[in-house]
């Protein structure tokens, strides 16, 4: 069920911010901006940089792609579920992966450049996470909870989300790169594109089951906590992919 809520939250977050830009701000009807400055930050230009605007079709299917992207990585995380005795903060312990399948697709797949400096905090980091999984795999020789099997089974899962997430990256980074693309306008489709993907997964698994259950074995105040705890999750879900899509924006070579 959070699945659908979180591309809910996109949507709404990606439509809201969308409409009060165009207060201020002129686009087209598809979200390219022509301007000098960016969230009230001066952008910076160069003489040699022509930006290429994609057709329609493709920039559709891209931001369909983001969508099932961010879906599956999603989706992944919560196959994990089943572990209840795995360590909560090991998503956040091995975060590095992330940047360094980002680096990569920035380099091989977008061509552009990545100076010394950033390719010695690659190294970095990379190292650390090597270290992190060396320990985390000595461990558990003690772990009662967590078999060998079961531990590379949950690093692969990590993994698989991590690249479908650095794939979501690199393609919202592609967009406002070389398309200059209102990185709202894109959140508004992928949310739209993502709630489509929840509705025909939730076609094989009954997204309200849990919640039925709880409301049967619950009191009445409690299931009333339990649907406001659902609203706040999808107004923070918005918000922080609302976060996510500018920080993205901010950092783009305009």
């Amino acid at each position: 069920m959070l699945t659908p809520l979180m591309f809910i939250g996109e949507f709404f977050a990606g439509l809201i911010v969308f409409l009060y830009q165009k207060k201020f701000v002129k686009k087209n009807i598809f979200g390219f901006e022509n301007k000098d400055n960016y969230m009230n930050l001066e952008l910076i230009k160069t003489e040699n940089s022509v930006r290429k605007i994609d057709t329609i079709k493709k920039i559709i299917f891209l931001l369909f792609c983001c969508a099932y992207f961010d879906f599956i990585q999603f989706i992944i995380s919560f196959s994990r579920d089943k572990f209840k005795k795995i360590s909560i903060s090991i998503d956040a312990r091995f975060k590095g992966l992330l940047l360094i399948l980002n680096s990569l697709f920035y380099h091989y797949l977008l061509k552009l450049p990545i100076v010394r400096h950033q390719k010695f905090s690659i190294i970095i980091i990379g190292t650390c996470t090597l270290i992190i999984f060396i320990i985390e795999f000595i461990f558990q020789e003690i772990n009662i909870f967590l078999s060998y099997a079961n531990f590379l089974f949950v690093f692969l899962l990590i993994f698989i989300s991590i690249f479908f997430n650095a794939l979501l990256d690199i393609n919202e980074k592609y967009l406002y790169e070389f398309n200059n693309m209102n990185p709202f306008y894109a959140l508004l489709f992928e949310g739209f594109f993502g709630f489509l993907f929840s509705l025909i997964y939730d076609v094989f698994n009954d997204p309200f089951k849990e919640m039925k259950i709880f409301k049967k074995n619950k009191t009445s105040l409690q299931f009333s906590i339990l649907i406001f705890g659902l609203i706040i999750y999808t107004i923070l879900s918005g918000l922080k992919n609302l976060y996510r899509v500018n920080t993205t924006k901010i950092f783009t070579h305009l």
